[in-house]
C-alpha cells in the first residue's frame, strides 16, 4: 500500500482488527495543523521497509466522534498502534517517522 493513507470508519477498523495484522491508525482532523505533518511522517514510515505488512489508516475526528471517543483520544495528533484488537502503543503529538519506526519494529517483536 504505497501513497496516500486511506480514511476508515469504526466499521472498517473492526474489520481491520479482525485481520489480526499490524495497524497504524491516526487520528486527525483537517483543521490540525500538526497533523499535516504528522501525515507526512506516517506516509514516510508506510513507504519506508519498517512500514510493510502494516495497515496504515486515519480517523477524522469530526467524521467519527463516536470511535474518537470509544478511544478516549484526548489531543491531536494521536497515533494508535494495534496489533489484531490488541493496543500496542499510542503515540500522543507530533512524533517523527523514525520515532514510529521504532514502535512498529517493538510491536512486531511482540
Amino acid at each position: 500500500m504505497m501513497g496516500e493513507i486511506t480514511e476508515v470508519t469504526e466499521d472498517q477498523l473492526n474489520q481491520l482488527k479482525q485481520d489480526g495484522g499490524l495497524i497504524a491508525l491516526m487520528f486527525c482532523a483537517d483543521w490540525c495543523g500538526p497533523c499535516k505533518q504528522q501525515l507526512r511522517f506516517l506516509t514516510q514510515v508506510q513507504n519506508s521497509s519498517e512500514g510493510q505488512g502494516v495497515a496504515f489508516v486515519k480517523a477524522d475526528i469530526d467524521a467519527e466522534p463516536m470511535l474518537c471517543a470509544a478511544m478516549k483520544v484526548r489531543s491531536l495528533p494521536t497515533v494508535v498502534i494495534f496489533k489484531g484488537n490488541l493496543e500496542m502503543a499510542r503515540l500522543n503529538g507530533l512524533m517523527e517517522a523514525e520515532s514510529i519506526k521504532q514502535v512498529i519494529h517493538v510491536a512486531r517483536r511482540t
